[in-house]
């Protein structure tokens, strides 16, 4: 850490704290921890049918939210308010 703090400023961590925030609660948004309803079907054939409907899921808001922060990245920093957070968005 005393390596860290010599290297970045405080502004830096904390454009990375607001960073992991967003990508934590994008991930419980998209994936709905969906993880827990894998292991509930007894019948094998209900589990491979929901791995390949999560992983779609998965898939398709993965994109959409790249997307989305590739084009509208500096507008999405704005809100949060944070400018330097647009480099990581897009």
């Amino acid at each position: 850490m005393p390596i860290l703090t010599r290297l970045y400023t405080p502004s830096d961590f904390g454009t990375l704290n607001l960073f992991a925030q967003v990508v934590a609660v994008l991930t419980i948004i998209l994936t709905w921890r969906y993880e827990y309803l894998i292991v509930l079907p007894k019948d094998e054939s209900h589990v491979r049918i929901m791995f390949r409907f999560l992983t779609t899921v998965g898939l398709i808001g993965t994109i959409f939210l790249t997307t989305v922060g590739y084009f509208y990245g500096e507008h999405v920093a704005k809100l949060l308010g944070d400018a330097q957070l647009a480099i990581w968005l897009s």
